[in-house]
């Protein structure tokens, strides 16, 4: 459907047309994109740590789980400067409604960063 498609244009999109994305150990960095690319970023990411290592898009490399705690955490900036706080809600509202599942909260020391608590992250018992 329409995420793939959006998901299969991120994926492949020169980063110049969309903005940088930094994926680093334990982080997903939205900072600076638009709401529709941040939203896409987060679905392939984690659709991405559903898959396989050899399978994964953002590289054998780089696990967006944190080492030490096995949360992802999305980096989306304070609100500060202009559309970072609808860039927050957005990312609330994305897991509100397409990941209900997952606890995502945001981190008390640093309003700029979510987190997604590692115990959601695992699979659903059959």
């Amino acid at each position: 459907g329409r995420y793939d498609e959006a998901r299969a244009l991120f994926l492949t999109a020169p980063r110049d047309c969309l903005g940088e994305l930094h994926a680093t150990r334990g982080a997903l960095d939205l900072r600076g994109l638009i709401v529709p690319i941040a939203r896409t970023a987060v679905r392939a990411a984690l659709d991405d740590l559903g898959r396989r290592p050899e399978e994964r898009q953002f590289g054998d490399d780089v696990s967006l789980l944190a080492p030490e705690t096995g949360e992802v955490a999305i980096l989306t900036g304070r609100g500060k400067s202009s559309g970072q706080a609808s860039l927050r809600s957005a990312i609330v509202q994305l897991f509100k409604e397409e990941y209900p599942r997952l606890a995502c909260f945001e981190d008390s020391e640093d309003p700029g960063r979510l987190v997604v608590d590692a115990s959601s992250l695992l699979p659903e018992s059959a």
